[in-house]
């Protein structure tokens, strides 16, 4: 990986903020790393567009392992924008900027975890969706952040999916363990037009097109779907449903926890703050300088996208030094009137990208950096445009 120069870190803020200014909430001093609004000092804002501010703080010091350098903040001064998360063609990584150039998001930050699984592909660790509609999900309750009209909340979200086939006995119900999640070793996943990968292969494979059963593959064979149709992945012989028969009706449900036609969520990788406090210790690699984003937010509407990274090389165990501790990082959020956050994936993958027709700028590094590619990224949208940004095709 490349980095530009040393001893440089950058700390990147985009707010959200309601028409109603809330007062400040200042969370407690941080118990370890350096005091940031401290450090900062003051910053430059510019808007990007109606009612979307960046702020970008820059402050150059001789190098030292905690050097924190250069920040970056906007907010939101209205209603009229949206965060939502975009997902990549999975189980393709992404350029991040090839995503935001695709969806024309005014700018966005990397999003949550991901896995390096062993078909070479990778994915969200937390679930996606988009206006109501699961993208991808896999096994388990997972911890999300979960908003609608702006309005973020924090819950553990369940998967309820099943598949309905008519047979001559009567509705066959198909238990879903996973959406979109090419890991799992047992049950039935089901695979929408989210997912682009090449094959699926199980111990029965169904294809689905406009509510029939077109396809039923036996003894382990492979399926390429095609767009416009879902595949089932049965796992395990004995849940093989008797009757199948092609041409039967079959309907796809597919809800995560309580969403709704306009709900977004979002797998995140820890709570950062709760009603101003923070709630993450100061050890281990929380308490290590470190490149962090995260998402926070307020009762009165304001949201923020933020990240923080630094220009130092990798160290040589391959973990990008430099940034933030994570306490550090939450007080000086805090500080900016947020009372509530979570981190999304940091390290290597921390980015914050500009959607700037015809290109899209890099706003944390110098643009010739390296990007990692990445399955989720969170963005800013007008309210217009938040509809589904689902980018179709193979990434390149």
């Amino acid at each position: 990986m490349k980095w530009f120069g040393r001893g440089v870190a950058v700390l990147i803020v985009i707010g959200l903020t309601g028409s109603a200014l809330p007062a400040r909430v200042v969370a407690a001093p941080s118990p370890c790393g350096e005091n940031l609004s401290t450090l900062l000092g003051a910053g430059i804002g510019r808007s990007l567009s109606p009612g979307i501010a960046l702020t970008v703080w820059s402050a150059a010091r001789p190098s030292t392992e905690s050097a924190q350098r250069n920040v970056r903040a906007a907010l939101l001064h209205s209603t009229t924008a949206s965060v939502t998360p975009v997902l990549s063609p999975l189980p393709q990584r992404v350029d991040p900027a090839e995503l935001v150039a695709r969806t024309g998001l005014i700018a966005a930050v990397n999003g949550d975890l991901f896995d390096a699984i062993a078909v070479d592909a990778s994915v969200p660790e937390g679930p996606v969706v988009t206006n109501g509609v699961v993208r991808y999900a896999p096994p388990g309750r997972h911890a999300v952040v979960h908003w609608s009209n702006g309005r973020p909340r924090l819950h553990r979200a369940l998967l309820r999916a099943s598949v309905t086939i008519a047979t001559a006995e009567g509705a066959v119900l198909i238990p879903i363990a996973a959406v979109n999640y090419p890991d799992l070793s047992t049950g039935s996943v089901l695979f929408t037009q989210s997912w682009s990968g090449r094959t699926v292969r199980g111990s029965t494979t169904l294809v689905l097109r406009s509510g029939r059963l077109t396809q039923i593959i036996r003894g382990g064979r492979a399926v390429s779907p095609q767009r416009g149709e879902s595949v089932v992945q049965i796992l395990d012989a004995p849940s093989i449903p008797s009757g199948l028969r092609v041409g039967a009706t079959a309907r796809v449900r597919s809800v995560l926890g309580r969403t709704h036609a306009d709900t977004k969520v979002m797998g995140h990788s820890g709570r950062l703050l709760r009603d101003g406090v923070l709630t993450r210790p100061c050890d281990g690699v929380a308490g290590l300088l470190r490149p962090r984003t995260a998402f926070a937010w307020n009762d009165t509407g304001e949201s923020w996208l933020a990240v923080i990274s630094s220009g130092q090389p990798d160290a040589a165990d391959g973990m990008r030094g430099g940034g933030a501790t994570v306490s550090a990082f939450g007080s000086w959020l805090a500080s900016q009137g947020a009372t509530d956050a979570v981190l999304l994936d940091g390290g290597g993958s921390t980015i914050m990208l500009r959607g700037d027709r015809p290109d899209v700028l890099r706003i944390d590094l110098p643009q010739s950096t390296y990007r990692r590619p990445v399955p989720v990224l969170l963005g800013v949208v007008p309210i217009s445009r938040a509809q589904m940004l689902m980018p179709r095709g193979n990434a390149r």
